[in-house]
């Protein structure tokens, strides 16, 4: 029950300041302006690119435009600073396990309750006459089973991400140098599908394919099951201990304030 009373407290700060609604609008500015400066051309290029990278570029693509903009205020609440924990630990009234889960719910929550906001946005725009809704038809070569492989892999980048400005977060000590030290995250999201493009066959199916989150951009539309399942279930242990090391931490860090 206090792990929600946190996250709700943590819902409210974060979206009663202006800074959030800068970084909401974000995605949803970009796309009107895609409206305006497309051409056909470009939506006949970007289905071809799509077709052959949907995973390795569309996902991280995605998650710099949707996700990343979203990870300076992940990272500052876990930031741990005397007047910060002193002021939430008073208001939840709660131990270290319970403050971290409670962050971590509530910075989630905002950043999927955005993501569906924005997806049904792209719902809206796909069945209108626009250039949107024409460059969104590109993805009609998705069948369902791909379409829910697509949006588990990019859900699981997603969570990686915000994981990773977590950790960010946690070890930064001077909370002016956080958007500095976020550069390494979003360092990661592009190097991830570059590794993948650079790499041979035999490293792909050899060893990234057991490589977590660098794993993720390597899925293309003839990956087999197998290897998707592998993918899927390396990421999934991993962040399950990811989350387990991040609380440690996290508590290892409120004890030395």
């Amino acid at each position: 029950m206090k792990i929600f009373y946190t996250s709700s407290y943590i819902v409210k700060k974060n979206t009663s300041k202006p800074l959030f609604w800068t970084v909401f609008i974000w995605p949803i500015t970009l796309l009107m302006g895609l409206e305006v400066i497309i051409t056909e051309k470009d939506i006949q290029t970007f289905g071809l690119i799509m077709k052959e990278g949907l995973f390795s570029i569309g996902i991280p693509l995605y998650a710099l435009i949707a996700v990343v903009f979203f990870s300076q205020m992940v990272a500052r609440e876990f930031y741990i600073g005397k007047s910060e924990r002193v002021l939430e630990f008073l208001i939840a009234m709660s131990n270290n396990k319970t403050q971290f889960y409670g962050r971590l719910l509530g910075t989630s929550m905002i950043v999927l309750i955005s993501n569906l906001f924005y997806v049904a946005i792209i719902v809206i725009f796909k069945e209108k006459l626009s250039q949107i809704g024409k460059l969104l038809r590109q993805f009609s070569f998705l069948d369902t089973k791909r379409f829910l492989e697509f949006l588990i892999a990019l859900s699981l980048f997603s969570i990686f991400v915000i994981l990773f400005s977590v950790l960010v977060g946690i070890e930064t000590r001077d909370v002016s140098k956080i958007s500095q030290h976020l550069g390494s995250v979003y360092l990661l999201i592009v190097s991830a599908p570059i590794i993948n493009l650079i790499s041979n066959d035999f490293i792909q199916k050899k060893v990234l394919l057991y490589v977590p989150f660098f794993n993720i951009p390597g899925i293309d539309l003839q990956t087999s099951l197998t290897d998707i399942l592998i993918i899927f279930g390396t990421n999934i242990f991993t962040l399950i201990v990811f989350v387990i090391g991040l609380q440690r931490l996290f508590k290892k860090r409120v004890e030395v304030q």
